[in-house]
Parts: C-alpha cells; structure tokens; sequence
C-alpha cells in the first residue's frame, strides 16, 4: 500500500468510472497491478458512487482535451462528430497526461494515426489537418533556430485548400497524395504545391 498507488487508482477510476464500478463490484477486486488494501479499494467504491464523480469526469475530460485542442485545433476540428469517442479511447489508452501541452499534444499526435486506422476504410482528412500543424510547428522549430529559409514537407490525401478551411461533411480522398511544402515567405507562412526540384 502506497499513496501514490491509491493516486493512479484513483486517476483511473475518474476517468472511467463506469468501467471501474462493475470492476470494484467484485469481491476479489483489484485495480491493475496496484497494491491497495480492501479499506482502499472500499474508499474506491464510495468515491465512484458519490454524485460528484460525474463532475470530476467531466473536469479531467476538458483538462486531458485543452492541450490538444490548443495545439490542434484543425485536427480537433476535423474530428468533431468523432472527438467523443476519440478522447474516450485516449484516456483508456493514457491516464497519465501532461502538464505540459506540448508534450501531451505530441502523444496525442503520435497515437491518433494508428487509433483513426483501425475502422477507417481511406486516410481521414483529420490525419492531413494532423501533418499540417506538425509541420507547422517544425517549421516554426527550425526557423526560429537555425535556417529562416526552412521548409518542411507535407504529405496531404485531401485537398489542401480543402483540409485547411476546416471540417466539411462530404469530403473524398484525392486519387494519389500531393506533396505540398510550408515555407516562410515575407514573415508568413506559404503552402506550396509546387515540388520545388521541378524547373
């Protein structure tokens, strides 16, 4: 028995708690592999039954969503029928999130492709609007750093202009993805269709 194993229990159990109800039901119940003692486990019990677990739920929801929507907030657009059970699927995924939105948008962003591949038929425009804010970032990386005349390569299965105007009902894949480059031109940032190795 530990305090901080009765912490990820707890952090477990807010963010699914009707899983944990019919789980912590059982008599022999356990919570992963945490040491908890039954008085724990009991206390456990109660906190998921008190009418206030749903507001926690609520709370940890909008927390674990901030970050990413702050850092994509055109991925997060091209989810939005799907943002629901998208963000369920991450919390029962990664009940450890970050404090720093960086970091949690970018294990979001590193899980996103393989959670959307597993029941999409073609590549979801969310995946296009993903790789263009990456890039952007990594542009932003790189000229702030080193070299102001950086560019980074984006691989679109949508059509740019499409993507980059924000979710639209009836959206169909291009027959062969476009490479298109982001740029700074001026101060401000260009998507460039054309590859630039062509004379």
């Amino acid at each position: 028995m530990s305090l901080a194993d009765f912490q990820r229990a707890f952090a477990m159990v807010v963010t699914d708690p009707a899983t944990w109800a019919t789980r912590l039901a059982a008599p022999d119940a356990r919570v992963g592999h945490l040491e908890l003692t039954e008085r724990e486990i009991e206390r456990l019990r109660r906190i998921l039954g008190h009418r206030g677990m749903r507001a926690n739920h609520l709370l940890l929801r909008a927390n674990r969503l901030m970050p990413i929507q702050g850092a994509l907030p055109l991925t997060c657009d091209w989810l939005r029928d799907q943002m629901s059970a998208v963000l369920d699927a991450w919390l029962a995924m990664s009940n450890e999130g970050s404090v720093q939105y960086q970091r949690e948008a970018a294990r979001f962003a590193a899980w996103l492709p393989g959670f959307l591949a597993r029941d999409a038929v073609y590549s979801h425009p969310a995946l296009d609007a993903l790789r263009y804010e990456q890039g952007l970032a990594k542009l932003a990386s790189i000229a702030t750093t080193t070299d102001l005349a950086a560019e980074v390569e984006v691989r679109f299965d949508h059509d740019p202009d499409v993507v980059l105007e924000g979710w639209s009902p009836n959206t169909t894949p291009l027959g062969t993805p476009l490479i298109a480059h982001l740029r700074i031109v001026d101060a401000l940032v260009v998507l460039d269709r054309e590859d630039p190795d062509r004379g």
